[in-house]
Order: structure tokens, then C-alpha cells, then sequence
């Protein structure tokens, strides 16, 4: 979804209120800053979400639970891979939690490194037929 900045602005301001009353307008603007800032946030997010929507990204509440997929862990970026990791959602029994398969190697991942993202894994490559098997396809 393409959104202008200047239209994620107006709806910024629309939405957002201050209770200015008993300060000069001068004053009041002091207490809300950083619009262009959050409107700049927002579109590049926007960005980023419509960008891996389009590789077959998927939100990360939407993740298969017990099976292993591909993650999109945000600013972890270990092993040249930019953020994208196999791994799984585990449930046993005691509460969900999410492991790895190479970011620190099938340990649990702490609040503070969540994946945002997933994927199917990919199709593995087709096998060569064997002689035999090319020798019953003529």
C-alpha cells in the first residue's frame, strides 16, 4: 500500500491530540514534535512490509506452529544472511517460544529478537534420475 507523506501526515495530525489549554499556541507547539520523523518511520515500514508481502512474507502471528520455516528477524543481521533464518515456533506444552536453526543454534530467541516474518521454506531440488529411472521413461 503506497501512502504520501503528506497524507500520512494530515492523518498523523488528525489523530493526534495535545491538551494545550492555558498555554499560548507558541507554547503548545513546543510539546509535539517529530511528525516528519514519524511520518518518514511509517512510510518506510510501510515500505518494507509491501517489499517482502510481494517475496510471499507472511506476519508472524499468521506462523505454523512445530514446523520449520523461513524467519525474518529484524536488524540481526549474523552470517551475511540480512536478518533471514530457519527457524521454528515450538510448542511444548509449557508455552510457545521461538527457536533457530542458525542463529544462536536452536536456543530459545529472547524477547529482544523476535522474528516479524515468515515463509515456507523452499522446495528442495528436483533429483537426477537414476539411469534405471530414464532408461523406464524412453
Amino acid at each position: 500500500m503506497a501512502i504520501e507523506a503528506e497524507a500520512l501526515q494530515a492523518i498523523l495530525k488528525q489523530h493526534i491530540k495535545v491538551d494545550a489549554t492555558g498555554l499560548s499556541p507558541a507554547v503548545a507547539s513546543a510539546f509535539v514534535t517529530g511528525f516528519d520523523e514519524a511520518v518518514e518511520a511509517i512510510r518506510s515500514a510501510l515500505a518494507e512490509d509491501t517489499a517482502r508481502a510481494a517475496e510471499g512474507w507472511e506476519p508472524i502471528e499468521t506462523a505454523p506452529r512445530n514446523k520449520a520455516i523461513q524467519v525474518y528477524v529484524p536488524h540481526l543481521d549474523y552470517y551475511g544472511n540480512e536478518g533471514v533464518y530457519a527457524g521454528m515456533l515450538v510448542d511444548m506444552g509449557t508455552g510457545l517460544r521461538w527457536m533457530t536453526f542458525a542463529w544462536a543454534m536452536g536456543r530459545d530467541m529472547n524477547e529482544e529478537v523476535l522474528p516479524t516474518h515468515w515463509r515456507p521454506l523452499p522446495a528442495p531440488p528436483a533429483l537426477p534420475l537414476t539411469k534405471e529411472a530414464a532408461d523406464a521413461n524412453r
